[in-house]
């Protein structure tokens, strides 16, 4: 009997007889990983399309993360599974999204804002605001879409979140819609190792299906380097050395989307990662154009081609979740994404904005290599602490 009590008292010290809570499953993958995927997937949808092109993927990220806190049913599943590759529970992906904000500190290089407008004919689901509000640092206001000046109060917000780079997102407001999700993301550093302007000389930019003539800034510095087979890589650092420009030169006889097709199924954002740590400090010659460059784009045929159709089915997409008493049929009824860049000698500015809206209904050699980006080239700005880009583009033509 004594035996029995002992054993009894062994088991209960060591905690076998206690039931044990269960242990959530950490996500598969990191959220630095979900949102390269995401980047590489949005990217190559519509990187073959001509001209110059730059979307921010994060920005759409979180604007379509917050937007999917109102989703439920297949329509939620179907946007979970495009945003992180079925990686992460919506609860996981919104925890991941909360960290990532509080990361940056919304710093003074970069500045992240989320917002929702809504239309105050309707009644939106406090549990819906509370997890934008909490997860997403997000500021909600309701408006009277009826009314013309509503679309001047939310292009206000947009631009002054925007540091003036993008003026305005809307044309108008119309009492059908229910709410305008909306992102924005600021971006402005100064280089770690600046050009001078007396350097810069105008030079031959040969596009895809013109020459032109352009600025150049120029400096022969030490920089990470990489000498490919096909290919040139630089990565120029920011004065925060978390974030970093970057840029790819294939060699002449290879166009800049030929090069790209190569990595269309691979990993191309850890890619670009993987090179910055293969870089070797290397004296370099460089060229690089000044260049300011404008983007707009409907993301809907992006988003439907990798696979987020119910969203935007009138009739199928249930949001219904958004809504508090007053019950509708919703749908994303567009996802506009608009970009801005500006390369000087000083630094780099760039911002996008994204709207979601819905409706009812190191090596030094003696010798130094010399890379001059005078015809179309990838680039791209990352965040190199969590890696995770933060612009991707195309300079077709500067």
């Amino acid at each position: 009997m004594r035996k029995i009590v002992l054993l009894f008292l062994i088991l209960l010290a060591t905690g076998s007889l206690i039931a044990q809570p269960l242990q959530e499953t950490p996500p598969s993958k990191s959220f630095s990983e979900v949102a390269s995927t995401f980047s590489d997937g949005l990217f190559f949808a519509g990187y073959q399309q001509g001209g110059n092109r730059m979307i921010s993927p994060l920005s759409a990220l979180l604007a379509l993360s917050m937007t999917m806190n109102g989703a439920v049913g297949e329509t939620k599943s179907e946007m979970l599974n495009v945003l992180t590759d079925s990686n992460y529970t919506p609860e996981a992906l919104n925890q991941e999204s909360e960290t990532y904000l509080h990361s940056i500190n919304q710093e003074s290089v970069l500045d992240i804002s989320n917002s929702i407008w809504m239309n105050e004919a309707f009644q939106i689901s406090p549990v819906f605001l509370d997890s934008i509000r909490t997860n997403y640092q997000g500021v909600a206001q309701s408006l009277d879409f009826q009314n013309p000046s509503s679309a001047g109060i939310i292009n206000a917000y947009v631009k002054k979140a925007t540091r003036g780079a993008i003026a305005d997102i809307i044309d108008r407001t119309s009492p059908d819609m229910l709410m305008y999700l909306i992102n924005t993301i600021a971006f402005k550093d100064d280089w770690k190792e600046q050009f001078s302007g007396s350097d810069t000389r105008n030079g031959t930019f040969f596009g895809e299906h013109e020459k032109k003539t352009v600025p150049f800034m120029n400096q022969e510095k030490q920089f990470p380097y990489l000498g490919g087979d096909d290919y040139q890589f630089i990565v120029l650092p920011y004065a925060n050395e978390r974030y970093s420009f970057v840029a790819i030169l294939p060699d002449t006889s290879v166009p800049i989307r030929s090069f790209l097709a190569k990595y269309e199924d691979r990993p191309f954002s850890q890619m670009l990662f993987n090179w910055v740590e293969k870089s070797e400090k290397t004296l370099v010659k460089l060229s690089l154009p000044k260049f300011e460059s404008r983007y707009q784009e409907s993301l809907v045929s992006t988003l439907n081609t990798m696979g987020m159709k119910k969203a935007f089915t009138p009739g199928v997409a249930d949001f219904s979740a958004m809504l508090g008493k007053a019950q509708a049929p919703l749908h994303i009824d567009e996802v506009l994404h608009k970009s801005f860049i500006r390369v000087d000698e000083e630094g780099t500015e760039a911002a996008a904005v994204t709207a979601v809206m819905i409706r009812v209904t190191s090596f030094m050699p003696r010798e130094s290599v010399e890379m001059r980006l005078n015809r179309p080239f990838f680039y791209a700005i990352l965040d190199m602490q969590e890696e995770i880009p933060l612009f991707m583009g195309i300079l077709d033509t500067p």
